[in-house]
């Protein structure tokens, strides 16, 4: 297949590694793109909620500025559960990719101020399943807000 800027953009796919983690940790992110794959600069970004535009902004990654010409991306000493992305550029002009889909690295805390406790407890929920979500601890304020795609509700709106 020949990419060119008004063909669809490939969405690379990206892994995390481990994906729970102890803070301060290290953690290594890898995008693939597909077929060819030779050629690509890889951009690494943080996922960052914007609750003023009921949205998230891609931050990118210090040491990515100028992409990496490898596939992975080490983040060392990471203490909080944090969203990634990558997306890849090649080409004069430069072709870029789209995003890829959201990764979540998750870092346990020893002492949390709120803990969230799903039931049934599963690695993974459909949309048709219903859950319970419990917050407990000894803070007060806390929200449960969710993601759909790149837009966020309140869960008093579901």
């Amino acid at each position: 297949n020949h990419l060119s800027p008004t063909a669809d953009k490939p969405r690379p796919v990206l892994s995390v590694s481990p994906s729970w983690l102890s803070p301060g940790a290290s953690v290594t992110l890898s995008c693939e793109v597909e077929a060819p794959s030779a050629g690509w600069r890889f951009f690494w970004y943080e996922v960052v909620p914007d609750p003023s535009r009921w949205s998230y902004n891609y931050n990118l990654l210090p040491g990515s500025t100028n992409g990496t010409l490898e596939n992975s991306f080490i983040i060392h000493g990471q203490k909080q559960t944090a969203g990634y992305v990558c997306r890849a550029a090649r080409g004069e002009p430069e072709f870029y990719s789209d995003y890829s889909k959201t990764k979540f690295v998750w870092s346990a805390d020893s002492h949390p101020a709120a803990s969230l406790t799903v039931n049934p407890d599963s690695v993974q929920h459909f949309t048709s399943d219903s859950v319970s979500l419990t917050c407990t601890g000894n803070s007060t304020g806390w929200r449960v807000r969710r993601f759909t795609g790149s837009y966020l509700s309140q869960c008093s709106t579901w």
